[in-house]
């Protein structure tokens, strides 16, 4: 990375835009695997589209389509479309980062809700051969009818898709019923999804996406069995929905996880386990390096809330107890 940099700083300052623009794109690949920094890389990767003229035409579709990712991951769904679109306008192959490139098209479509987009790019999406292919139009095509409310449709449409997808891939899908199963109110849906889970949880997740996944799986997990007042099931649930959200840097998100165990002793007046500050001990000194002004409020009034009833904990090494955490 030291040697990037180096090239990078000396290209700037003597005008090689060709030797910067390598340097660039070499970084950029390296930083992106950080997944705790993928604000942060994905602001500094950007520099890169100022020399991509300067790139070898493999390369450049390459960053265009790593950038575009990166910007899904970021939830930026408008700049993700342009990218990928500028990585398949270059790219005259039928290759499977292509079609990845155009699956990331069609889902970002879906988050900004134009379906007949969507629809446009889930047919060129279906040209593609890829025996994984098959299985994704069969589950996007599942996911309109979830996008537009069509349950009906949409739910036999779903648990056929539980069955043909690997394992690893089934973890949306089931996301996707719990969503339903919410909106609608079926409880016994959610929990004979919730004892089910063995059959869709990814056994070694790796992609920021599947970490997101897990965030909202566990959150809506937690949330559901703390409604049912089975408080350990569910403050362990929402505790790994922090976890998951906390390796990809996801702090809105870690935001909510805290807010909802927040509010939940809040308005239950149940108290926590004693086990309980430990633990978040370890969650918030894992995820919050450099960061910690983006959640310390609520994290705060959690542990101010907790230490009512427990002996406070350390958090990156100091000892907190009510007394300190008072304005």
């Amino acid at each position: 990375m030291a040697i990037y940099d180096i090239i990078s700083r000396y290209s700037r300052e003597h005008g090689i835009p060709v030797y910067l623009a390598r340097s660039l794109f070499q970084k950029y690949m390296i930083r992106r695997e950080n997944l705790k920094e993928l604000d942060q890389t994905y602001t500094e990767g950007k520099e890169l589209l100022h020399y991509m003229s300067y790139l070898h035409r493999g390369e450049r579709i390459l960053a265009y389509y790593k950038l575009g990712v990166h910007a899904w991951c970021r939830r930026l769904y408008e700049e993700c479309i342009q990218l990928c679109k500028q990585g398949i306008d270059q790219d005259p192959s039928q290759s499977e980062r292509k079609a990845a490139a155009i699956l990331t098209i069609i889902t970002s479509y879906m988050e900004l809700g134009d379906y007949i987009l969507a629809t446009v790019y889930l047919d060129k999406y279906d040209e593609f051969n890829f025996p994984q292919v098959r299985k994704n139009v069969q589950y996007l095509r599942a996911k309109l009818y979830v996008k537009t409310e069509k349950f009906t449709k949409a739910i036999p449409a779903l648990q056929e898709c539980l069955e043909c997808q690997d394992q690893n891939d089934r973890l949306p899908i089931a996301n996707d019923l719990l969503a339903i199963f919410l909106k609608t109110n079926d409880k016994e849906g959610m929990q004979n999804t919730f004892l089910a889970e063995s059959t869709f949880l990814p056994a070694a997740p790796n992609t920021p996406s599947k970490y997101e996944q897990l965030g909202l799986y566990y959150r809506v997990k937690g949330v559901f069995y703390l409604q049912q007042d089975s408080i350990e099931w569910g403050v362990n649930s929402l505790i790994e929905s922090l976890v998951y959200y906390g390796k990809i840097g996801a702090l809105e998100e870690v935001n909510k996880s805290f807010t909802t165990l927040l509010i939940h002793h809040i308005t239950s007046r149940n108290n926590f386990s004693l086990e309980l500050p430990q633990k978040l001990e370890k969650v918030y000194n894992g995820i919050t390096v450099g960061t910690h002004e983006k959640i310390d409020s609520v994290f705060m009034r959690l542990i101010y809330a907790i230490c009512s009833t427990t002996d406070g904990l350390t958090v990156n090494g100091v000892k907190t107890n009510k007394t300190k955490l008072l304005p």
